[in-house]
């Protein structure tokens, strides 16, 4: 991989994170100074305090976002429920950016 492939697939993957985050305020229906730092490293449970409806409302969305582009419900179906009850934002970035390549 080249130099600006790096920095391009990089690109995508902030690209595809910043649209994550932006998701996840509108699911947590927080004001901008009350939403929950969102970071690459923040689950959905433990960090941001998601409760199971406002979970399947991100993935809904994710999904409407990116359709046949990224088969996203696949993707979590493979995931053991311990790995999916420690999901971090990042993990979906970076599988919805490596998808999207």
């Amino acid at each position: 991989m080249s130099i600006n492939e790096a920095e391009s697939n990089a690109d995508l993957e902030s690209e595809v994170f910043d649209r994550l985050k932006g998701m996840l305020v509108d699911v947590l229906g927080a004001e901008e100074t009350k939403s929950p730092e969102i970071h690459r490293e923040s689950r959905f449970k433990k960090d941001l305090e998601m409760s199971d409806n406002q979970v399947a409302d991100f993935a809904t969305r994710v999904s409407a976002q990116y359709g046949d582009r990224v088969n996203f419900n696949v993707w979590l179906a493979k995931k053991p429920l311990p790995k999916l009850l420690n999901l971090k934002v990042g993990e979906i970035s970076e599988f919805i950016a490596q998808e999207l390549q």
